[in-house]
């Protein structure tokens, strides 16, 4: 029986304890002066349910703020502009890419901050530090801690385990941040400009913000700031969590093979892109296999279940607030949450990439 449980907890395990390298965030807003050569650029299609909270996180930031309504059919640029908002639109939907090539081509600043329409800032009174950072330490772009936002159910808790997991392990204590989320990143203009001027003539949805890091590697420094909190709208059910996962895991299978040439790379950068290529593509197979087995050896199963809810709970307690930490409750039902999403949404994403030419 221990034999059988043994490798997917390792691999889980092992995952856990190699990201887990540094003690302490790598950069910090601590100390920082302000910086506030920057604009916001915010594309959205159809927010008019989310866009006002947004929006209403970014008062201070008006004169800075730039909403460009990619052909929506609702009444997303009547609110931002009843709030006193600037609004560009496109007439026909452009998907996002687009939507922030319109906005990149009026702006004139530095740094360019791009923050989706159900998205917050929870501290919005920091973001000119951060931009400040941006310039202290040499970097072109970088992402924040994003967590969903409140959750209220137990979809969104466990959403909110996974994320808090995945930032406080996954990328605080590396020195590359390997995806700048789409719901927040800071970037130099300049390079984001180009950038989208390369994606642009192919543009896929999936994955966007993937690709867009890789590309932001290859030119200079990426950081990531565990300080600098924002807070965005998670699936608030199975569909569309199935939907959106489907697209990620299309999108980091299609990047990753399409940047296949940071496995020559020497760094931390080269090691992930090897671990990912080993561990969360190649093992995806016997990932599923060691599932089903479990399926038909109900003792193994439990085991198997009670230690991964053991080493969520553990991971996730050593990186909660206090106040974070009465969404553990939680944490029992999350290897079904993990196992649903290995079992659908990846092998349907990644099967779509392998079969769509």
């Amino acid at each position: 029986m221990l034999v059988g449980i043994l490798p997917s907890l390792l691999i889980d395990g092992i995952e856990s304890l190699l990201r887990r390298t540094r003690k302490a965030p790598l950069y910090s807003l601590e100390g920082r002066k302000e910086n506030y050569d920057f604009s916001i650029i915010i594309p959205a299609y159809n927010e008019e349910k989310t866009i006002g909270e947004t929006l209403s996180s970014l008062e201070i930031y008006k004169d800075k703020t730039l909403v460009v309504d990619d052909g929506s059919k609702d009444n997303t640029s009547e609110i931002a502009k009843n709030m006193g908002f600037e609004v560009i639109r496109n007439e026909e939907n452009g998907k996002k890419i687009n939507a922030i090539k319109k906005g990149l081509e009026v702006v004139g600043s530095k740094y360019t901050v791009l923050i989706d329409a159900d998205t917050t800032l929870e501290r919005p009174n920091e973001l000119p530090k951060l931009i400040q950072a941006l310039y202290d330490e040499n970097l072109i772009a970088a992402g924040a801690h994003v967590l969903p936002k409140n959750p209220s159910n137990l979809l969104e808790s466990l959403q909110y385990i996974e994320y808090k997991i995945a930032m406080e392990i996954g990328r605080k204590n590396t020195k590359n941040n390997i995806c700048i989320s789409g719901a927040f990143g800071a970037f130099d203009t300049k390079e984001l400009k180009e950038i989208t001027d390369i994606q642009i003539k192919n543009p896929k949805f999936e994955g966007e913000d993937f690709e867009r890091t890789l590309y932001l590697i290859e030119r200079g420094k990426i950081g990531y700031f565990s300080d600098f909190i924002v807070r965005t709208d998670v699936p608030k059910n199975l569909k569309e969590i199935t939907d959106q996962r489907i697209r990620w895991q299309y999108g980091f299978l299609d990047k990753s093979l399409k940047f296949n040439k940071m496995l020559k790379r020497k760094d931390e950068i080269g090691a992930t892109f090897w671990f990912n290529y080993l561990v969360n593509i190649g093992m995806h197979p016997l990932k599923l296999f060691f599932f089903y087995f479990f399926l038909l050896n109900p003792i193994d199963f439990i085991l198997f279940y009670s230690a991964y809810s053991a080493l969520t709970t553990s991971l996730f307690y050593s990186v909660a607030s206090k106040e974070e930490r009465k969404y553990l409750k939680y944490s029992f039902f999350y290897p079904l949450y993990s196992l649903y999403n290995l079992t659908l949404p990846t092998t349907i994403g990644y099967a779509k990439k392998l079969v769509k030419k």
